[in-house]
Formats: structure tokens, sequence, C-alpha cells
């Protein structure tokens, strides 16, 4: 056998074993991430399903059912003024976060429309945690009579590689599809205000984005029946009576847009008529804008108020949490800016 020979098969015998090497390495490799993703677990599923407001005659006919991502609903409404809210709570078992595709909403009755609320296509819902989805169901028409049907809501989820921890969810900018956002709304008159009932719990957190146009001796923007108060005075940001925050005494500008931030105190576990551009309805009106308003408890939002032009182009106040439109209680029109 020649020299050359015997080093061409030393050559080709040392690359056979670099390649088997090779190989055995890459499917270790290859085993670990089968059994990496076998790891991942999925599961999606409806864990709760519970009516909430109820508004005129509406009623649920039978209790709401629910099963995996379905939920079903048999309501009775009578007038266009009938309303009936309910709470569906959505739990991510999985081991990686999950995004909504789509919700499918259809009903037994042409007459029925629905809003939904707390979530929209392409969130996210994080592995572990649970999300709670508003449905509010309404009449379109005045029908005079009572009208029954049947409301299906399913949702379609898709599972994410790797998960998004650090994906900040922006859930609540959700309007009815014939509503149309607004910047804010401005009061230029006396008594342009609007009014919501408010169950006060100690250590809620009260934010709003407002600006004064122009000055009065004492401006308030915030009130529960006359008791709490957040204003302006003479240039200068105040809380009075049971609201606290570390802004008090600041300095501010007209017609610059500013986040006040502000912490129920006392006097509290009480139900108030609450109010924007006023702390009540016979005194002191605020003249300025509000780009929005949200209060907080134990880190949710129990309400959270988007200006908007109603279907009827009506200024008003949206409050994405409860599916219900709140209008100007005093007197004067509401200016107003769309939304960019």
């Amino acid at each position: 056998m020649s020299i050359k020979r015997t080093i061409f098969i030393i050559i080709m015998t040392l690359i056979l074993c670099i390649m088997t090497l090779g190989y055995a390495a890459l499917q270790e490799r290859i085993d670990i991430e089968v059994e990496a993703n076998i790891d991942s677990t999925y599961r999606v599923e409806i864990t709760s399903v519970q009516e909430g407001a109820v508004v005129g005659d509406a009623r649920s006919v039978s209790a709401p059912s629910y099963n995996n991502l379905t939920s079903t609903f048999n309501v009775g409404l009578t007038n266009d003024t009938d309303y009936i809210t309910y709470t569906i709570e959505i739990t991510n078992y999985s081991t990686v976060d999950i995004r909504l595709n789509n919700t499918e909403i259809t009903s037994t009755n042409n007459n029925m429309s629905f809003v939904k609320g707390g979530i929209r296509n392409g969130d996210i819902i994080l592995a572990g945690s649970t999300k709670t989805i508003t449905i509010k169901i309404k009449l379109d028409t005045e029908t005079g009579s009572e009208q029954t049907g049947t409301v299906t809501v399913m949702f379609d989820f898709t599972r994410l590689k790797g998960g998004l921890g650090e994906v900040e969810e922006d859930i609540y900018t959700l309007l009815p599809s014939d509503y149309t956002e607004l910047e804010y709304l401005e009061c230029i008159t006396s008594q342009c205000i609007f009014q919501f009932d408010y169950s006060t719990l100690e250590y809620d957190l009260v934010t709003i984005k407002v600006s004064l146009t122009s000055g009065t001796s004492e401006a308030a923007f915030f009130g529960l029946d006359g008791k709490f108060e957040l204003y302006f005075q003479n240039k200068k940001f105040f809380t009075w009576s049971g609201i606290e925050s570390s802004q008090n005494d600041m300095n501010i500008e007209y017609n610059i847009p500013y986040d006040i931030n502000a912490k129920i105190t006392t006097n509290v576990n009480s139900k108030y008529k609450a109010m924007l551009f006023s702390y009540r309805s016979d005194k002191y009106p605020f003249l300025g804008k509000i780009y929005y308003c949200y209060i907080e408890r134990n880190g949710e939002r129990i309400f959270n108020f988007i200006p908007a032009l109603d279907s009827n182009d009506v200024p008003c106040m949206y409050d994405t949490v409860s599916g219900e439109t709140f209008y100007n209680q005093g007197t004067g029109d509401f200016l107003y800016q769309l939304k960019e």
C-alpha cells in the first residue's frame, strides 16, 4: 500500500469520526429542544361569568353559562334605554403568554347590540394570570314589548413562544364602534358637568389629565357631593377634605395639560354623586379641559372615562369599565377636539 493511499484512508477516517460526533451532539440538542417544547403547557379557559349592572327592565332569562372559551347569555330587554352587563374571567393556565386574535359575538335577536370592554384584539394575557372582560348587551330600537335573545361570545387565542412578560397592556381605550374618541372636553360656561355614582374606598387613586383655560378665584374639576375636592386656586393646585396629593400647592400655567394624581383618605366607604368640571353642581365651575379620568382600586381601574362623541355626535364621557355613557348634567355645551 502506498504512503499516499495510507494517508488518504487516515484522513477520511478522521473526517468520518468528526461527522459522527457532530451528528450525536446535534441530535442531543434537538432532543433537548423537543423536550423543552413538550414542557411548555398550553391551557386557557373561561373560569367565571357573573351578572353585573342591570338597568331598566333588562333581565337574565336564565343564568349565564360557559364552556372552554365560549360564554352564553339569555337576556330579555324591553326599552332602548335598558341594558345588562356581564363580567367574564379568562385564566391563562399556560406556561407561555397568549394573545387574543378575535372575539366573535352573535345574537339570535337582531335588535340587540353589544359592547366589549377590558380587552381588544392583539392584547396579551400573561402566563398564569387572569383577565376580566365586560360584555354590555342592549336594545337598538324601541319595541314596546320585551325582546329576548341568546348572545354567544367566543374568544380565539394564540400561544406566544418565549413569553412577553415585559409587554405593557393598554386595555382601557376601547370605545363602541359608532363612537368617536376626542382629545378632550372643554367647559367655557358655568355648570358644564357630568355626574356618576361612586362608592368610595380608602386608598382609591384618582388620576385626571386637565388644563385650566381661564382664571377664577377657585375652579374645582373633581368632587364628591361637595365633600371631596380637587381644584385650582390662583394658579395653584389644591386638594380638600379627604383627598391627598403630593402635588399640593403646585404652580400651574394656563392651557398646559397636567396629570393630577390624588388618593382618597377619609370619609370613605360611602356612595357619592361624583362630578367632573365641578365638585358641587351649584358652585365653583371649572373652565378648562379634561382629557381623561380614571379611578383605581387595588391596582385595577374601577372607572376609566374617555371623552367621545356618541353615535349621534353628542359630546360625552364613556366609561370603558362599565360600558356606560355619561353626559353633561348642567347648562351650556362642551367644546371638544377630535383625537388625532
